[in-house]
């Protein structure tokens, strides 16, 4: 704690600071803070000594805050700038002069339990102890022996359960992997022992295609040539086209010929 002749002289320096500072907001937080480091101050109007923290006459040297204070339920210390405040009435939500908002209830409970002394914690810790305990051993351990318990009943289908759906995943990967190859190598196995008759097999297939390639390209050359011979020994015709192009173009001739020439085409001169 600072002594009374620093903390005068650090509130007349205050008192000469703020008015110059024209933002309110600045110059609130800049005096909350202040207030907080040296609570001790002398009133401008009466120079009456009180403290800023617990809002009591006096500077009481040497004694918290929390020793003061007549009715704790009532305070709390705000958790944007750590100001301590006193509530009267209203509702639950309280705004502080920094412009923090926060629940009442919850600071305030807050702040009690940070008002215990070190005994008292280890007395509320071992009286809430054994209800830790019991939440502990309902929550976690119950269960997992009710557990135990129902699976103990139950062993026996349990196993043979098991028991089946090992046998069933052994016969699936079996199936699925070993039965293949197995197959296979048997087939594989009997290729080999019949292999002097599938050669024979496979000879006479194969000379059946040929016979078969060859009889088609044969009997398609044949074909082209009796039809080459046959267009050589007939006489040179006129294509059946021609004509019928001809006849077309006689007659769209004659539809576009004058009446007058129709009339005078059949007399004789």
């Amino acid at each position: 704690m600072s002594s009374p002749s620093t903390t005068s002289v650090n509130t007349d320096v205050m008192h000469r600071i703020l008015p110059l500072i024209h933002d309110v907001e600045r110059r609130a937080s800049l005096c909350l803070r202040l207030m907080r480091d040296q609570p001790f101050i002398k009133t401008p109007c009466c120079t009456a000594r009180v403290c800023f923290t617990c809002k009591t006459y006096g500077h009481h040297e040497g004694t918290p805050c929390s020793a003061m204070f007549v009715k704790k339920e009532a305070i709390a210390h705000c958790p944007g700038c750590n100001l301590t405040l006193a509530k009267g009435d209203g509702c639950n939500w309280v705004t502080c002069f920094c412009g923090y908002g926060f629940d009442w209830i919850l600071t305030s409970m807050i702040y009690q339990w940070s008002q215990l002394t070190a005994r008292q914690v280890q007395v509320v810790k071992q009286c809430v102890a054994s209800y830790i305990q019991l939440r502990r051993l309902r929550k976690k351990v119950l269960p997992t022996l009710v557990r135990y318990v129902r699976v103990q009943e139950h062993k026996p289908q349990l196993l043979a359960v098991c028991e089946f759906l090992r046998h069933q995943r052994l016969h699936t990967r079996f199936r699925r992997n070993v039965l293949p190859q197995m197959m296979a190598r048997v087939i594989m196995m009997d290729i080999a022992k019949q292999k002097k008759y599938m050669l024979v097999v496979c000879n006479y297939l194969l000379g059946r295609a040929k016979r078969v390639i060859y009889s088609k390209r044969l009997a398609r050359e044949l074909s082209i040539a009796v039809v080459r011979r046959t267009l050589a020994a007939r006489p040179q015709q006129k294509p059946a086209w021609l004509k019928v192009c001809k006849f077309l173009r006689d007659k769209r001739a004659a539809r576009q010929r004058p009446p007058a020439m129709d009339m005078f085409a059949g007399a004789d001169y």
